[in-house]
């Protein structure tokens, strides 16, 4: 088994139900010094997809899953990995304690922001409040323009 740390459309319950179907959700998680960004455009979404940047100072908040191998190998298909998303082992914290050896995923070839489309950011914003996500970052994901 792998953890892995969502924060993109992934959020979304449904969508890594049938991604990862062995999938057991762990928990909502922090990655701290990055701040999420929308840097890579999707035809798909008609609009920029997430995307987690190094930054000093600031968080992305997500969810911490179990994967299976074969929901690795289907994370990687939904990805594009290795040539839209790359992966990248991480330490995420979880209720105030650190886990590491997370997996997650960060766009390979960057363009600065690119607007989301209102209902792939309506997933974030959805999944920040229900899972009670602090409101500083909810505040942070309601200024974030979109097409």
């Amino acid at each position: 088994m792998h953890l892995y740390f969502a924060y993109g459309s992934n959020l979304h319950a449904p969508q890594m139900a049938k991604r990862c179907v062995d999938s057991k959700r762990v928990g909502r998680a922090v990655l701290v010094d990055h701040r999420l960004d929308f840097t890579r455009r999707s035809g798909d979404w008609a609009g920029g997809v997430a995307d987690v940047v190094p930054t000093p100072g600031h968080e992305v908040w997500g969810l911490l899953y179990e994967i299976s191998d074969s929901d690795l190998c289907s994370l990687d298909r939904y990805e594009g990995y290795p040539t839209l998303y790359g992966r990248m082992q991480v330490e995420v914290q979880k209720d105030g304690e650190p886990v590491g050896n997370v997996l997650t995923y960060f766009v390979q070839e960057k363009q600065p922001f690119v607007a989301p489309h209102p209902d792939y950011l309506k997933i974030i914003r959805t999944a920040a409040q229900e899972h009670a996500f602090p409101l500083e970052y909810r505040k942070y994901l309601e200024a974030i323009l979109t097409i």
